[in-house]
């Protein structure tokens, strides 16, 4: 059996209403507060895994309607 994930690119963050820096998101990623990356290609290209995306935006939901 194959698992198949979907990523998510940096252009998909600012679609997503995720408008950080590049330098701002590798900050919140060494502070163990936003998913980490992942290496896509050899040449560097990066992404995230969909799901831990959707899961970081719901977690800011449920944290702003409880205040």
């Amino acid at each position: 059996m194959t698992a198949t994930f979907d990523a998510v690119h940096s252009g998909d963050l600012y679609k997503l209403g995720i408008r950080y820096s590049r330098q701002h998101l590798d900050r919140l990623e060494k502070a163990g507060k936003f998913p980490r990356r992942i290496k896509l290609t050899p040449n560097g290209r990066v992404g995230w895994l969909a799901t831990e995306i959707h899961d970081w935006v719901r977690s800011r939901i449920e944290l702003s309607r409880a205040n």
